[in-house]
């Protein structure tokens, strides 16, 4: 697909944001680094002072508290996982899926939550993700196990009427790992949490591995050390998001403390958002965002809660 000025400017700014930050921290740990190593003592307030005020610049910020803006109800029947959320801006309407069977159910909302379809579209694969691709203005999904990338396709009135094979086979980390998808950089991110957390990123053109980038839980700066205590299974452990937002590309689920936290493309926190206290995040699958909305699938209502 040939790219456009409008996806390269876009993509320079992504990956200008990820060097100037990245840049401005090693620059300034280096800068501190010379300047401890030639003054005296007399000198060490100051730079303290210096650490200290870039530290505070460093905080992730608390940005307002999520407030729930809509809701997608999925009819009762199969699954009790939700598998993912996307807003096809063309088609103006929201498609919700269920995890677990090719035959589980699949439904189709207007921008205001208003159900579409009946109870007898369903999901045409094992679904573990999926996204809106605007490279090819179209719905695709990820599966469970080896059941590979597809894309669906719609009938005149933005209804899924087949599905097609882009990738087959599994490309992913593990069995049950669920993609997001990174239209700039034309990749897919899977959260690891084999070793750690980290995002294992796949080419959406050859569906092999590219890298790995490793996420910093709840370090917001390379000059603060790495916290001793374990923190991973406060997370949702399948779950990554691509937001698109400057500096804070990547949300994870954290489910102990009840909030989102977002993360760049150094694999730094950047910035968090409360979720309410009522909410019952869930550790596995049952997380996605679309339309600039998070969403949140709640098993006892059996709807897909929208914050933001």
């Amino acid at each position: 697909m040939r790219e456009t000025k409008k996806d390269s400017c876009r993509d320079d700014l992504l990956k200008g944001s990820e060097i100037e930050y990245k840049s401005e921290v090693v620059t300034l740990n280096k800068y501190i680094l010379q300047l401890l190593n030639q003054y005296s003592m007399k000198t060490f307030p100051f730079l303290y002072a210096l650490i200290f005020l870039f530290q505070w610049r460093a905080i992730a910020q608390d940005g307002p508290p999520l407030r729930r803006v809509l809701e997608l109800k999925v009819k009762p029947g199969a699954g009790t996982d939700g598998a993912g959320v996307v807003w096809h801006p063309g088609q103006r309407k929201y498609y919700a899926a269920m995890a677990g069977q090719a035959n589980f159910p699949l439904t189709v909302y207007d921008e205001k939550g208003m159900q579409l379809t009946g109870d007898r579209l369903v999901t045409m694969t094992n679904l573990r993700g999926m996204w809106y691709n605007p490279n090819t203005k179209t719905i695709q999904t990820n599966g469970f196990a080896t059941f590979g990338w597809r894309e669906y396709d719609l009938d005149i009135d933005g209804i899924p009427e087949g599905i097609k094979i882009i990738q087959q086979g599994q490309h992913q980390p593990g069995l049950d790992h669920v993609g997001t998808y990174n239209p700039v950089a034309d990749v897919l991110y899977f959260l690891d949490t084999e070793e750690g957390m980290r995002l294992a990123i796949y080419s959406m053109k050859t569906g092999n591995t590219r890298y790995n980038l490793t996420l910093h839980l709840q370090k917001v700066s390379e000059l603060i050390s790495e916290e001793e205590e374990d923190t991973d299974d406060e997370y949702n452990h399948t779950n990554a998001l691509f937001t698109g937002i400057q500096n804070m590309e990547i949300a994870l689920l954290n489910m102990t403390q009840k909030r989102i936290e977002f993360y760049n493309l150094n694999g730094l926190m950047t910035a968090t958002r409360a979720l309410p206290p009522e909410t019952i995040p869930e550790g596995t699958l049952n997380f996605a965002y679309a339309n600039g909305i998070f969403w949140l699938f709640n098993k006892a209502q059996r709807q897909w809660d929208g914050y933001k």
